[in-house]
C-alpha cells in the first residue's frame, strides 16, 4: 500500500478496488456453497475463468462471516475517508489491521 501511495495512487481508488475484491470473494464463496462451476461462476461474475478459479481457490482461505466483516470494514472506513478529515493512510492502516483480527 504504501509503495502505491507513494506511487500517487488514490487512497479512495485503493480501498474501492480492496472492498471490490471481498465482494469477488463473497460471490465466489457464495457459489461454492451452491456447487456452482468456475464456468458458471465466470459468467455470473464477468471475469475470465481463471481469475474466477482463483477468486474460488482465495475465497476458500475465508468463511463468509470474515468477508461480510472486510467489507463492512471496507464501507466505515470509506465513510471515515470521506466524512472527515483524518489521516487517510492511518485511517487505511487501521482498517487492513482490523480486517486481519477477525
Amino acid at each position: 500500500m504504501n509503495e502505491l501511495l507513494f506511487k500517487g495512487e488514490n487512497i479512495i481508488l485503493l480501498l474501492s478496488m480492496i472492498e471490490r475484491q471481498f465482494k469477488l470473494l463473497f460471490r465466489a464463496k457464495l457459489g461454492i456453497s451452491q456447487n456452482k462451476s468456475k464456468d458458471i461462476l465466470s459468467k455470473e461474475l464477468h471475469l475470465p475463468p481463471f481469475i474466477c478459479e482463483r477468486l474460488m481457490q482465495q475465497s476458500r482461505r475465508f468463511d463468509l462471516k470474515q468477508i461480510k466483516h472486510c467489507i463492512e470494514l471496507c464501507l466505515e472506513t470509506e465513510g471515515v475517508l470521506k466524512s472527515s478529515a483524518v489521516d487517510k493512510k492511518t485511517e487505511m492502516e487501521l482498517m487492513i489491521i482490523n480486517a486481519m483480527r477477525k
